[in-house]
């Protein structure tokens, strides 16, 4: 195992057996180029995995509806989704759909593909930012512990995670 900011640092390889991207590609402002580099590092067979964040799960759609519904006056939610806040925002959210098509494209063949919740540990870090959670924080955790517990009974989660093998 190596680590390393890629595509600068490359440890002087172009025949991995494995790249992974857990929970970055949504990050990337030049998502094709990096993955078309990843991709060109990668033996024959190798194999890409990613985990990203989906569309399609009840946490971000809970979210993408409360901003909609408000006409953006509760946009808080989405924006928490979208992580507008921190220093890496999310700029791409997928589906398994589109991030298919985006491997394909890039002459990646699927061979697994699970779909999970957002890690449950402790919401209320998740939700407050803060030392000091207030009260409506407690709340809003709450209400994100139930909508990921939803999520899973309706098979509507919120990460993607994606094997596929170069051909």
């Amino acid at each position: 195992m190596r680590r390393g900011l890629f595509p600068e640092e490359d440890f002087g390889r172009l025949d991995w057996g494995v790249i992974t991207f857990m929970d970055v590609i949504e990050h990337l402002p030049q998502l094709d180029a990096t993955l078309e580099a990843a991709v060109s590092r990668l033996r024959p067979g190798g194999f890409l995995a990613v985990q990203v964040p989906v569309s399609t799960g009840s946490v971000f759609a809970a979210a993408r509806s409360l901003e909609a519904m408000s006409g953006g006056a509760v946009d808080g939610p989405l924006r928490r989704m979208l992580q507008m806040e921190f220093p890496y925002p999310h700029l791409h959210y997928f589906n398994r759909r589109s991030l298919e098509t985006l491997f394909r494209r890039l002459g990646l063949q699927t061979v697994l593909a699970t779909e999970g919740p957002i890690a449950t540990g402790n919401m209320v870090d998740r939700v407050s930012w803060s030392a000091r959670p207030t009260p409506a924080h407690r709340l809003e955790a709450a209400g994100l512990w139930l909508l990921v517990a939803g999520g899973r009974v309706a098979r509507r989660n919120d990460l993607l995670r994606l094997v596929a093998r170069r051909m």
